[in-house]
C-alpha cells in the first residue's frame, strides 16, 4: 500500500521522485529536539524517507542513527546520504534492537497506520523497549467525552476529522468506567484511527513510560515539527 502512489499523490512527500522538504528545517527540527533531550542515538519508527533523521544528521555526524519503515519506496529514495541508515520493517511485526539500544525513539504519524490489536501492541511494546530514555509521540488524537443521548455507551467517540483515505482502522480499545495502566481489552466497536490522548498516555504507562510536558513554545502552532497540545506526547523511562 506504502508504494510510490501513496507518496506522491496522498501526501507530497516526494516531488519527481526525491524527497519533498527543506534539509534546513529538518536540522532546526533535530535542534529543537536534542536542546530538550540531549540525545546521542535516535531510532525513527515509520521514517519514510528519513527527513528527521537527516535532520539530526546534518546537526551530529557522530550520532548514532537509524530508521524503519515498511515501504521500500520511500526508504530507496531518501536523501543520499541518509540512505544507509533506514531499513524496510514493520513495527507491528516487532523490532530486531536490543533492549535499551537508543536514547530516542521517535514515532511521528505512524501507530494510527497499525490495523490490529495485536499488531499494535507489539509496535508499543518493541518502540518501549528499545528506548533507554524517550519516547517522542506525534499521533492524532480524539477525545472522550460523557454522552446523555445514548445510556448504554458509557462513552462516545469524537475524533478530528480526517478524511484522507490511507487511514488505518483499528478495533478500539475498551478500558470500562476507569483509566487503568495495564492493557486495555479490546471490544466489538470500531473507530477511526485516532485514539483519546488518554488512550496513549496509559498505555506507554504500562510500559514504564511516564507523560513529560514539553516547554509550552514547542506547542505554538504551526512550527516545523507540527506540534500542538493535541497531537504530541512526550514519554520518559520511569
Amino acid at each position: 500500500m506504502y508504494n510510490e502512489e501513496y507518496f506522491t499523490s496522498y501526501g507530497g512527500y516526494f516531488s519527481q521522485g526525491l524527497p519533498n522538504y527543506d534539509p534546513i528545517v529538518a536540522k532546526r527540527c533535530a535542534e529543537k529536539i536534542d536542546n530538550l533531550l540531549n540525545i546521542k542515538s535516535v531510532l525513527d519508527c515509520g521514517c519514510a524517507h528519513g527527513w528527521r533523521l537527516h535532520g539530526f544528521k546534518l546537526l551530529d555526524k557522530c550520532i548514532k542513527l537509524c530508521g524503519v519503515d515498511i515501504s521500500e519506496y520511500a526508504t530507496s529514495n531518501s536523501h543520499p546520504e541518509i540512505r544507509k541508515y533506514l531499513e524496510i520493517g514493520d513495527i507491528s511485526e516487532g523490532l530486531r534492537f536490543v533492549d535499551n539500544e537508543f536514547d530516542l525513539v521517535l514515532g511521528f504519524d505512524i501507530l494510527e497506520h497499525i490495523s490490529g490489536y495485536e499488531g499494535l501492541m507489539k509496535g508499543v511494546s518493541g518502540m518501549c523497549r528499545v528506548a533507554n530514555h524517550w519516547i517522542l509521540l506525534r499521533q492524532p488524537m480524539g477525545v472522550w467525552y460523557k454522552s446523555n443521548e445514548t445510556p448504554a455507551e458509557e462513552h462516545e467517540w469524537v475524533s478530528s476529522l480526517n478524511p484522507l483515505p490511507h487511514r488505518a482502522r483499528l478495533n478500539m480499545l475498551g478500558w470500562g468506567s476507569k483509566m487503568q495502566p495495564s492493557w486495555p481489552t479490546p471490544v466489538a466497536r470500531e473507530h477511526p484511527a485516532e485514539h483519546p490522548r488518554e488512550f496513549w498516555i496509559a498505555l506507554f504507562s504500562s510500559f514504564g513510560f511516564q507523560e513529560r510536558a514539553l516547554p509550552e513554545e514547542m506547542y505554538v502552532f504551526p512550527n516545523d515539527l507540527m506540534f500542538n497540545s493535541f497531537n504530541v506526547l512526550l514519554f520518559e523511562v520511569c
